[in-house]
């Protein structure tokens, strides 16, 4: 077994670190090169069982900050062993739009970015708060049911709002946040028609 496995994972909630209860997801990246990505989405798009997989290059792929800064966003280190710079952590799949069809109408160029298309991406904000704090924020894009959907977890909102688990040594993960919105041009649908989400993630390894 790698020495990276026995490493731990930590929970990273809305506001705090919360190491103690988080069941972290397996530690490994995928061993063919490929991101692979499941999810299940509730709500007003229903679908219990998404699966992504595709070979790493620029739109399919996981981003890692640097070892130290790695480090101590899972818990592996003190926040202290991060330099005082903003980093950030993002697992990218897509957006991949299907071919056109003939004869079928097509959306507009405005509305194309929000249309049909499989996309997932996870992106983890972290910001240094003195030298014993890291505060973090995530945002969560993913397409369902023909539509993009989007919600943005701030450092201040209640856990309650969402969890995304890393492993040590970031190639893979695990999410839950609910109050995703549609994403439509210059603005969002109403809250109240959302979808709730459940994802882990393998990176290539």
């Amino acid at each position: 077994m790698p020495a990276s496995s026995l490493r731990p994972s930590t929970c990273l909630l809305a506001g705090a670190l919360a190491l103690a209860g988080c069941a972290g997801p397996p530690p490994g990246g995928t061993s063919d090169g490929a991101l692979a990505v499941t999810a299940s989405i509730r709500g007003v798009v229903h679908e219990p069982r998404m699966v992504l997989s595709h070979p790493r290059d620029d739109r399919h792929r996981c981003r890692l900050p640097a070892p130290a800064e790695l480090a101590a966003a899972t818990g592996a280190a003190p926040a202290a062993a991060a330099s005082q710079q903003p980093f950030h952590y993002t697992v990218e799949f897509g957006p991949d739009f299907p071919p056109p069809v003939p004869g079928a109408a097509r959306p507009t160029e405005e509305w194309l970015p929000y249309g049909p298309q499989t996309r997932f991406t996870l992106e983890v904000f972290f910001t240094p708060d003195g030298p014993a704090r890291l505060r973090r924020a995530v945002r969560i894009t993913v397409a369902a049911g023909g539509r993009l959907w989007q919600r943005m977890i701030e450092a201040d909102d209640p856990a309650a709002e969402g969890s995304v688990t890393i492993a040590a040594n970031g190639l893979s993960g695990s999410l839950r946040a609910g109050g995703l919105v549609q994403q439509i041009p210059h603005n969002r649908m109403p809250e109240t028609e959302a979808i709730a989400i459940e994802a882990r993630w393998h990176c290539p390894g």
